[in-house]
C-alpha cells in the first residue's frame, strides 16, 4: 500500500497520454482523483480510530517536533531535518521528563512512532538517536 500514490500517478499518466483523446477535457479525471484522495483520508481516519494513536512531524526546514497523540494525550520529540534525526530521550531521561501515562511505555511508543514516521517517499528515512542533552530534549519539548 505504500506505493499506492506512485502507482496511481502512473495510472493517471497512462490514462492522460493514451486513453484520453486530444480535445477531451481533463475534468473527466477529476472524479477519479477526488475519490482516491477521499479514500486515503477515510482510510487514515479509520486506522487512527482502530489503533488509537497517530504521529506526525511539524516544523521548518531545519528543526521541528514530532507529535505523538494517543487518545488526546500528546508527547513531543525534537527532530533535526538536516541530520534526518529524531531525538529520543535515554531511558533515564524518558522516565524523568515524560508524563505518567507514557513513563513505562518507551519501547512501545517509539516502535509506534517508527512505524508511522520512519519512512519517506523521497530522501532517506529518519534515524533515531537517544540523547539526554537538554538542547535536544527539554527545551524543545516545551516549545509547542
Amino acid at each position: 500500500m505504500k506505493y499506492f500514490f506512485i502507482l496511481f500517478a502512473l495510472y493517471i499518466v497512462v490514462v492522460v497520454t493514451h486513453v484520453v483523446p486530444l480535445g477531451t477535457s481533463l475534468l473527466a479525471l477529476l472524479p477519479v482523483v477526488t475519490i482516491a484522495i477521499l479514500g486515503g483520508i477515510i482510510k487514515e481516519k479509520w486506522r487512527r480510530k482502530r489503533e488509537g494513536y497517530y504521529a506526525y512531524t511539524s516544523g521548518g526546514a531545519e528543526e521541528g517536533v514530532l507529535i505523538y497523540n494517543e487518545a488526546g494525550k500528546i508527547l513531543q520529540l525534537y527532530f533535526s531535518r538536516p541530520r534526518d534525526t529524531i531525538y529520543v530521550p535515554t531511558d533515564a531521561k524518558w522516565k524523568e521528563i515524560m508524563p505518567d501515562w507514557a513513563r513505562e511505555r518507551k519501547d512501545e511508543i517509539v516502535r509506534r512512532i517508527k512505524t508511522r514516521v520512519g519512512k519517506r517517499l523521497i530522501g532517506k528515512g529518519w534515524t533515531y538517536e537517544e540523547s539526554d542533552r537538554d538542547e535536544h530534549l527539554l527545551k524543545r519539548l516545551n516549545r509547542l
